[in-house]
């Protein structure tokens, strides 16, 4: 497994994108909806995460609050 480090236009926000092989952890990971893609980093994720909504699976089977309006204190 590897894991090269990220930033996004040189924004504060910095993440990682993991592979084991051939296969993008991430990718599987928002895929069958276990995380969200962030939306102030790469576009890359977020047709993986509209697979997952749409299937309704992982955390899309039912309702929560994403992390980022959590904070702003959306509950």
């Amino acid at each position: 497994m590897t894991c090269e480090r990220k930033t996004v236009n040189g924004r504060r926000g910095v993440y990682a994108v993991c592979k084991a092989g051939k296969f993008t952890l991430n990718a599987m990971l928002a895929r069958e909806g276990w995380v969200l893609a962030d939306p102030n980093q790469s576009d890359e994720f977020r047709k993986h995460e509209l697979v997952a909504r749409i299937a309704k699976v992982g955390i899309w089977r039912g309702e929560f609050v994403p992390p980022w309006d959590w904070r702003r204190g959306i509950r």
